[in-house]
């Protein structure tokens, strides 16, 4: 059922020229789209985060120099930075699979 927009040009009765809208309009949620960007987004920054944290423990243990203390504030940071590093991309993997099964992916 599509409607007709008519407009006419000059001062007959009769529309000079018709218009008709599209049957599909686009559609899409602007606020879908800018969560998923901001998801999108703070999950790359995790990643990098915890990529420069494994890094910076990394240098930590090498330069510990043998003291017990610094090499388990070392490890302590190491283990911690991947734990994170592995629940940031879980959590992008569940967010995908969520939006895929609900149909809600802009």
């Amino acid at each position: 059922m599509d409607k007709l927009l008519a407009f006419s040009i000059g001062t007959g009765a009769t529309p000079t020229y018709t218009l008709s809208v599209p049957s599909v309009m686009p559609q899409g949620d602007i606020l879908a789209s800018i969560v998923t960007n901001a998801i999108t987004i703070l999950l790359i920054i995790v990643g990098v985060f915890a990529l420069f944290s494994i890094i910076f423990s990394g240098l930590q243990w090498i330069m510990s120099g043998g003291e017990k203390e610094k090499l388990e504030k070392a490890r302590k940071r190491l283990v911690f930075s991947i734990i994170g590093l592995l629940i940031a991309f879980l959590s992008f993997f569940i967010i995908n699979l969520v939006q895929t099964e609900f149909g809600i992916k802009p």
